[in-house]
């Protein structure tokens, strides 16, 4: 960020960290903060920094997600819809960890490719009889002929 490498080149100028945080209407010990970010890492240290886990323990497991997707995918022999109840039984069978019902219910949305799902993204021709779906772009359809 400008205003973090302008605070902190005010400081190596030779200004205290107090007169520095009363200019820019900021706290001394966020001026010594970011002090102490420079000094660590030099200048990109000072630039945004993500706030996101690098990983998630709650995460469902690879192993239950696989099984949830081929569970979806089967044919089911007892007449069952395949849906979050009758995958958290079959897995419970199974003697397999069973998540929430939500959490199944979700798993095969978020392995899909959303573009796909998102019907923003594509336009169906009401002239047509086919009825051919093309991508849009910028609110407009593309025609197979207009590129």
């Amino acid at each position: 960020m400008k205003m973090n490498r302008i605070i902190v080149e005010a400081v190596l100028a030779g200004k205290s960290q107090s007169q520095v945080a009363k200019q820019y209407g900021i706290s001394q010990p966020r001026v010594s903060q970011l002090m102490a970010r420079w000094r660590h890492g030099g200048w990109p240290a000072l630039e945004h920094q993500s706030r996101r886990p690098h990983t998630n323990p709650k995460t469902t497991p690879t192993a239950i997600t696989t099984r949830i997707l081929q569970l979806r995918e089967e044919p089911s022999k007892s007449g069952c819809d395949n849906g979050a109840q009758s995958i958290a039984h079959a897995l419970a069978t199974e003697n397999l960890h069973v998540p929430a019902n939500s959490t199944i219910w979700r798993i095969p949305k978020k392995t899909l490719d959303a573009s796909h799902l998102n019907p923003k993204n594509v336009h169906v021709s009401a002239t047509s009889d086919s009825k051919q779906t093309y991508p849009m772009n910028a609110g407009n359809p593309i025609s197979p002929t207009t590129g």
